[in-house]
């Protein structure tokens, strides 16, 4: 979802910043000044444009504020420039889809904060064993010993839970 704000939002902010210096342009040289203003209000919309683009992928949130106060930007000069009404609505549009980059990005570090906890809480409870093996089960049809850490395990379990060695393949048959 970034790399789709990225890509629209330079490619349409280019597009709406040659629209909106040939507006001021014009605009200046027969001095109607409503035209200069809303010719203005576009520059600034494409200024707002770059800056949400440019923080997409760190901060997708405040990529989305920009665009939202781009919109509002656009729809309070769309009176002496209907163009900008499209330009807001497509900002607004922008706007939605950093939300979805924020939403997708805030799940992915909650994801990796969960497995870093867990991962520390395997290491901990290792290291409150001491760094010594779990005890070794009785032997039985269904259990493998690991040969790295002594460990007993069950031969449904593909890794060893003390040291996390993949089970042979030849003892699977044992």
């Amino acid at each position: 979802m970034k790399i789709t704000v990225l890509i629209l939002g330079l490619i349409l902010g280019a597009i709406l910043l040659i629209q909106s210096v040939l507006v001021a342009g014009l605009a200046g040289a027969t001095d109607d000044t409503g035209s200069t203003a809303a010719g203005i209000g576009g520059l600034m919309m494409a200024f707002l444009w770059l800056v949400a683009v440019a923080l997409v992928f760190s901060v997708p949130l405040v990529s989305m504020a920009l665009f939202g106060l781009a919109g509002l930007l656009g729809f309070a000069f769309a009176a002496e420039y209907s163009s900008l009404e499209v330009w807001a609505v497509v900002s607004l549009i922008l706007g939605a889809f950093s939300f979805f980059a924020w939403r997708g990005k805030r799940r992915e570090d909650i994801r990796k904060r969960l497995d870093r906890e867990q991962i520390a809480s395997l290491l901990s409870g290792r290291a409150s064993q001491g760094g010594v093996a779990a005890p070794v089960p009785a032997p039985d049809a269904r259990t493998v010993i690991c040969p790295q850490c002594g460990t007993g395990s069950a031969l449904s379990v593909r890794f060893f839970p003390n040291c996390g060695l993949p089970r042979p393949l030849a003892q699977a048959s044992s």
